[in-house]
């Protein structure tokens, strides 16, 4: 060989970014002995062929290795965060592997949450109340079945108010700082409707929704799943937006239906969706470390933060939840039953916002609920008839208010609910019957009158 040491650095190392190590120095040393315990592992040239050959390959190959580091040495404000869809598949395929609760016949889906929730009453009767708004916290755990029926019990904390002005405006329409609890509820839908939380709320049946990434996303996106609660969840904001928010709401749950595939193609399909971001490591406000993901909804920014070894969520900020206002939502425990001029009496409007929740436990399989909730089956276990409804386009949660003081008022006691949130969405609306046919069908009747529903339909 005819070139030297010297032209063959020059030519690997335009730049002259390595310098050539003196054959005394321990630079050199190193790589040599290196070499020579490779060499005693292979067969070839004699000795003194490697002696001249080894500085030449391996000075050119640590002049291109240096290349490589400076040209991917982080410069300011780097972070080594691997994009959010490439986590979130990875993060799918772990989701695959895990067992998923599912509930069968009489037994119950449970689980524990503690959550901290932005509240504002936002109309006492007909009167504007801006200021009354206050941070709750609460632990709540909820049972959930196959039968439609879902049972809560909720442990709140006092009112926070950010200023005094809030905390009066509060009490002025008519609030408690300290709320009754613990509070209990249980509902009963014909088909599982609501999400999140809530007092009031049932579990989303997901045993409808594809696995497959690509068609789970579309129907998200475009809100045409199977589960019209889902679909009429409020969002403002491009398709894809509402896709991320509504995968956010099934993570937080509760849900019945769901496997290991769905959980698996709920994450694939969140990778496909436009806006996702990486946050890199994350910790919730359990302390828990996980993988951050945000995306842009309606009300900013919505966070979720993911366990880095299963796909499961360990935290949700800035959820929007519609089943968290009205006659049944955590308010309802803050309201001051002596005030006849106030939210209890009056009735109104309010807007909840979760600032964050935490899974305190994953989801379990139990056989029973605790006697205690066994009691809140009532209105629901000797029910005589059942009559569901859709809203038109436009009917506002206050008109439903309305009508259901109404028809509480009839003989055969009537219990109603509803679920859906704003004022362009169509609402599910539900009453259960205690009653014989001819009440029931007094019932309707006084809907019908209403002008409210697009479509009554009576079930025994």
């Amino acid at each position: 060989m005819n070139m030297d040491l010297d032209t063959l650095l020059r030519d690997s190392d335009p730049g002259h970014v390595a310098k050539t190590p003196s054959s005394e120095s321990p630079e050199f040393e190193r790589i040599w002995d290196q070499v020579n315990r490779a060499d005693t592992q292979t067969t070839g040239a004699p000795w003194r062929t490697h002696r001249i050959l080894f500085p030449t390959v391996a000075l050119a190959l640590l002049a291109a290795g240096l290349l490589v580091a400076v040209e991917l040495w982080p410069g300011p404000g780097f972070q080594a965060a691997p994009s959010a869809a490439a986590t979130l598949r990875t993060l799918a395929q772990l989701a695959g592997t895990q067992p998923s609760a599912i509930p069968t016949g009489t037994q119950w889906l449970e689980q524990k949450v503690q959550l901290s929730l932005d509240t504002s009453i936002l109309m006492v009767g007909r009167t504007a109340t801006p200021d009354a708004s206050a941070t709750v916290n609460a632990t709540i755990d909820e049972w959930a079945n196959t039968n439609t029926t879902t049972c809560t019990v909720s442990n709140l904390s006092a009112a926070q108010f950010a200023s005094p002005v809030n905390q009066s405006a509060w009490v002025a329409a008519g609030l408690l700082v300290h709320p009754t609890t613990p509070q209990y509820n249980c509902t009963n839908f014909d088909q599982p409707q609501n999400s999140i939380v809530g007092n009031g709320s049932g579990a989303f049946d997901i045993s409808s929704l594809p696995t497959d990434p690509g068609l789970l996303a579309k129907q998200l996106e475009r809100g045409t799943t199977k589960i019209s609660g889902l679909n009429n969840l409020s969002f403002d904001g491009p398709g894809k937006e509402a896709g991320f928010a509504r995968a956010a709401v099934l993570l937080v749950g509760p849900t019945v239906g769901g496997s290991s595939a769905f959980w698996s193609g709920l994450l694939g399909a969140m990778a496909t969706m436009n806006g996702v971001t990486s946050l890199g490591h994350v910790t919730t406000h359990a302390g828990a470390t996980g993988l951050g993901f945000s995306a842009p909804s309606g009300l900013g920014q919505i966070t979720l933060v993911l366990s880095p070894s299963s796909g499961k969520l360990l935290e949700a900020r800035n959820i929007d939840d519609q089943v968290l206002e009205g006659s049944e939502g955590p308010v309802q425990a803050f309201a001051d039953m002596t005030d006849t001029h106030g939210f209890a009496f009056e009735s109104g409007s309010e807007k909840s916002i979760v600032r964050w929740l935490d899974p305190i436990a994953s989801p379990t399989v139990v056989n029973s609920i605790p006697k205690s909730i066994q009691n809140q089956l009532g209105p629901y276990s000797n029910g005589t008839g059942y009559i569901r409804a859709e809203t038109n386009p436009g009917v506002t949660q206050n008109q439903l208010f309305s009508l259901m003081a109404n028809l509480r008022q009839l003989p055969g006691s009537p219990f109603a609910s509803f679920s859906g949130a704003g004022n362009k969405a169509t609402k599910s609306f539900q009453v259960v019957i205690h009653g014989d046919s001819a009440q029931e069908n007094r019932v309707e009747a006084v809907m019908k009158a209403s002008g409210l529903f697009a479509h009554i339909s009576q079930r025994p």
